[in-house]
């Protein structure tokens, strides 16, 4: 993933992998190095899983209620249909006045939405309003929106 206006790494990437045992050999590499960093290699649930428990029940959960991180200003946006545009979720948060960027992650050859988006507000109250468009379907599909996590 890139700095939406850097266009520098962001130090993030998901992999997807063909199968468990492979995706299993991956999280064994986290501490391991690449270049000069350290790397955590962690589970994530796959798209669509409302339960959030990822591959094989080990993934850190998207789904689901989620407590919010003080003094949150941003949220995900999953589960986005490939055709989803900025001024779709422009429309989706047009009551949360103080929405002050959105940025859908795109493939880099064909620039159609990973199914990922990130939006940010001026407003920490503005987030909890947000979460609870979850559900809501952009090109006839449901979103999921949940709280960003801070950093560790």
């Amino acid at each position: 993933m890139k700095h939406r206006e850097t266009y520098e790494s962001r130090g993030i990437a998901f992999v997807t992998f063909e199968d468990t045992e492979s995706t299993d050999k991956a999280v064994k590499l986290s501490g391991k190095r690449i270049g000069s960093r350290t790397v955590r290699v962690e589970f994530s649930a796959p798209k669509n899983d409302v339960a959030g428990k990822g591959k094989g029940g080990k993934g850190k959960g998207k789904g689901g209620p989620q407590e919010k991180p003080e003094g949150c200003m941003s949220v995900v946006v999953d589960n986005l249909s490939t055709n989803a545009s900025e001024d779709d979720l422009w429309a989706l948060f047009r009551d949360c006045s103080s929405v002050n960027n959105i940025t859908i992650m795109r493939d880099k050859e064909t620039w159609l939405s990973k199914g990922l988006a990130f939006v940010d507000f001026d407003e920490t109250d503005d987030t909890d309003a947000a979460v609870k468009l979850s559900g809501e379907k952009i090109h006839e599909q449901a979103v999921t929106i949940r709280f960003k996590m801070p950093k560790w």
